[in-house]
């Protein structure tokens, strides 16, 4: 039980960190369209 709690507590983790990189990467595009558009 332990071991595939762990399991799904690293998976959730990847899971989130790909969503922040993802959001992240987003703002960084519109920040720099920005700035190009100015």
């Amino acid at each position: 039980i332990t071991i595939l709690k762990s399991k799904i507590d690293l998976q959730n983790r990847q899971q989130q960190a790909a969503e922040l990189r993802a959001s992240d990467a987003e703002k960084r595009t519109k920040e720099l369209s920005a700035k190009v558009g100015n």
